[in-house]
Parts: C-alpha cells; structure tokens; sequence
C-alpha cells in the first residue's frame, strides 16, 4: 500500500533515481515506502527504502513470491476503524 516505486522509477530529493520495482533489469530490488498509504492511513516508520535480504536457502525468494509483479488493490475499505482496514480483502 505504501510503495511509491512499484510501477514507476522514483526520483529522490537530491535527483537519485532508483528503479521500478516491476523493472525487469532492476536486480536491487529497492523500495521506497511513503509515510502514506494509498488508503489514506500513516505507516509506522514513514518515509523510507527497503531491500530484501534473500537467505541463502531460499535464493529463488524473489521469483517464489512474484515480487516483480505488484499488486495494487483497486478496493478500500468501507470505514476508517484498523479493525476493517486489517480485515480488508485486496483484489487486484
């Protein structure tokens, strides 16, 4: 809910530009998550980049979870209250 580079590269505030997540050439995986969610809710931490640490049992991790393809629910929750927002079934 709170990626900002899923689909689209991001431009930091000092002109960086770091990749789209569904890029197929962009092997770092980095994320850039908002201090907001799509939803309209605040994330924990704010703003922020994030990248996976593959373990080395799993190295295929990356394709296992389909991480190239994000999926953005096109549904909101009927009501502000955690409990339905936790409750909430994505569709994409």
């Amino acid at each position: 809910f709170a990626i900002a580079n899923a689909f689209e590269p991001y431009v930091t505030k000092d002109k960086v530009t770091i990749p789209a997540l569904n890029d197929q050439g962009n092997s770092e995986n980095i994320l850039v998550l908002k201090g907001e969610t799509l939803i309209g809710t605040t994330t924990k931490t704010g703003y922020r980049l994030a990248r996976p640490q593959i373990p080395p049992k799993y190295a295929d991790l990356i394709e296992k979870l389909d991480i190239k393809n994000p999926c953005i629910p096109s549904n909101r929750p009927r009501s502000d209250n955690p409990d339905t927002i936790r409750k909430l079934q994505i569709y994409c």
